[in-house]
């Protein structure tokens, strides 16, 4: 028995170090100088789905805005980061200092959420409604739209917001099952 416990960790100590580089961001990936923007950005979106690394990803995103400091799509994960590190001043300041430069639908999209998310409906509702303004196609927001509508009480309007979409593009499963939710309530006991 004392033979397999000294295997078992002596396997252990020998593997570690192996198992480990899995866990870690090797040396190349840190890019200390970046020199591609864009392979840069798919890191830092694999990295903010993970407790574990969405730090790296908010340092490797600002990394990427002092190259490229205009690149609105590593902004708008720069503040999904701070949101989900529970840093909601932060997300919301650097989302509405993005849409004040620019209209950008994934901006609004991500600020419509957080304000959601935060029980802020009334805002969300606005946020949708001004990217309407600017991409009047944008079914994401439509449905952020109807969700902002339904959670401030105006289900027919969310309903008639998720038709409208729907004359569109009848296969936007999302729409759907919000529009069958909103429709078809199932009561909390």
């Amino acid at each position: 028995m004392k033979r397999i416990i000294y295997i078992l960790v002596f396997l252990k100590i020998i593997l570690h170090p192996v198992l480990a580089q899995e866990e870690t961001v090797p040396d190349s990936v840190i890019i200390k100088e970046i020199t591609d923007v864009d392979s840069a950005l798919k890191v830092a979106i694999k990295w903010e789905y993970t407790d574990s690394t969405r730090n790296q990803s908010i340092e490797l995103c600002k990394k990427i805005l002092i190259k490229s400091p205009t690149y609105t799509d590593v902004t708008v994960v720069l503040a999904r980061d701070y949101y989900w590190n529970g840093q909601v001043d932060s997300a919301l300041q650097i989302l509405t200092d993005l849409l004040e430069n620019k209209p950008y639908e994934d901006a609004y999209i991500s600020i419509c959420d957080i304000e959601r998310w935060e029980g802020n409906y009334q805002s969300s509702m606005e946020y949708a409604s001004k990217g309407l303004e600017h991409f009047p196609d944008s079914e994401d927001l439509m449905i952020r739209k109807a969700h902002a509508l339904y959670n401030l009480k105006f289900k027919d309007d969310a309903i008639s917001n998720l038709d409208t979409l729907l004359k569109h593009n009848p296969k936007n499963e999302e729409a759907k099952k919000l529009e069958d939710f909103i429709k078809n309530p199932v009561d909390s006991v």
